[in-house]
């Protein structure tokens, strides 16, 4: 049971990668957007890879469904789409809500669809995808029966009264929990990580290029992505922008208060993690690709081209994916001196004694190097344990100071320095 979420991380970063290849037809499209997926940070509160739960379960079925969906449209082929329904059906078993945001997604998509084709819609090209409008409607009658199995178990007495208890409560998720800042709007940057959302903008901007530009079969393929941002967008856009809220409740007819429709806030964060990882990859790989063009260009020689375009893609991957902590680890040393208890995750540990000469609670692991496993588990609880586990655990090791690369909102820990890495001050009793 322990490694079913490392097995689930790589089938899902497996399906991840022959998706985004299908979308870019690039193989390190794909391997960059894989990384950016492998990156991503799990907590008890928003759940994610580190976990076998039915939410990490569905990731691998997710990407799954959308290779086969956009197959379905680009062949016009019913047999892909139809799989497609099974993939959805799956999902919807393991973990309803992670279906549910899907459909969404997918009116979008056609709507980009038939916006990319509207001088070309007649009856003559609306038959021709005769067999794409047949797998449309399967996968749509899906959430069709599955309202209909749903209002029987919400029978309320009346057909009206049931039906204003689904619309109004039943797929209405309210508020998120404030105490992990969650709630907050630079929560997904911040925890996702500001170079890599930059990352992601520049993917979506090329995915516009070539959504703009493309013909024929490409055109299917940069239409997902793009879909699938906009639609997250809209259904987060109903918690964060308070007139897109209120008029959405208004319409509904409900009390206008911070919600989500279809998934709750937390679950719907983590799937756009995902989608930002594959945005971030494309981002990515675009940007290379720019730099490569033009040092292609230049006058170098063929060795000298290798070298610098080596050397910029370096410099890159350690601007992403290096360590920010050292900035923050010599800045304890500099205002609080020495042998301080410093509390952060066992790989970062490691740094900081031999650069500002304070303490740690535990490192990692090494064969030469007696750790132990009580101490090791404490800082895995720490930084996935809600406030007062994480009090707990600083009263227990006495710790002073704590840094992390995310925001931390507990009323103990005062923010003190936030350059790239946050560094808390334990507010002892």
């Amino acid at each position: 049971y322990k490694f079913f979420p490392a097995i689930f991380a790589v089938l899902a970063g497996l399906m991840l990668f022959l998706l985004v290849r299908k979308i870019t037809k690039n193989f390190y499209a794909g391997i960059l957007s894989v990384l950016f997926f492998a990156s991503l940070k799990s907590t008890i509160g928003i759940l994610g890879v580190w976990f076998f739960v039915p939410l990490s379960m569905d990731f691998m079925f997710i990407f799954l469904f959308f290779y086969l969906y956009i197959e379905g449209m680009r062949r016009n082929s019913a047999i892909f789409l139809f799989f497609s329904v099974i993939v959805i059906s799956v999902i919807a078993l393991i973990h309803p809500q992670s279906a549910s945001w899907i459909y969404p997604v997918i009116i979008v998509y056609l709507l980009l669809f038939c916006i990319r084709n509207i001088l070309k819609i007649n009856l003559t090209n609306i038959l021709k995808f005769k067999n794409a409008i047949f797998g449309n409607i399967l996968l749509f009658s899906l959430p069709f029966l599955s309202f209909i199995y749903f209002f029987k178990i919400l029978w309320k007495g009346s057909f009206e009264a049931t039906l204003n208890y689904f619309l109004k409560e039943f797929i209405v998720f309210r508020g998120c929990p404030a105490e992990r800042g969650i709630c907050e709007p630079n929560f997904i940057p911040n925890f996702y990580g500001t170079l890599a959302f930059i990352l992601a903008i520049v993917g979506l901007a090329y995915l516009i290029y070539k959504f703009i530009k493309n013909k024929e079969d490409a055109k299917f393929n940069s239409l997902l992505p793009l879909a699938w941002i906009f639609g997250l967008t809209l259904l987060i856009s109903t918690l964060y922008v308070e007139p897109i809220g209120k008029f959405v409740a208004s319409l509904m007819g409900i009390q206008y208060s911070p919600f989500n429709l279809l998934t709750g806030s937390i679950r719907l964060f983590y799937e756009t993690f995902l989608c930002l990882a594959v945005l971030s990859g494309i981002g990515l790989y675009a940007i290379i690709k720019f730099i490569y063009m033009r040092l292609k260009n230049t006058n170098f020689n063929q060795r000298q081209k290798g070298i610098a375009f080596i050397s910029v893609t370096l410099v890159m991957g350690i601007l992403i994916f290096g360590s920010v902590f050292a900035g923050g680890i010599k800045w304890i040393e500099k205002n609080f001196g020495q042998y301080n208890i410093v509390f952060a995750r066992s790989h970062i540990s490691e740094t900081i004694y031999p650069i500002s000469k304070n303490y740690v609670v535990a490192i990692t692991p090494h064969a030469n190097i007696p750790t132990t496993g009580e101490r090791n588990s404490d800082v895995y609880s720490f930084f996935m344990g809600d406030c007062n586990t994480k009090k707990q655990i600083l009263e227990k090791y006495n710790a002073d100071l704590v840094i992390e690369k995310y925001p931390i909102k507990c009323d103990f820990l005062k923010e003190i320095y936030n350059e790239g890495v946050y560094v808390y001050r334990v507010e002892k009793s």
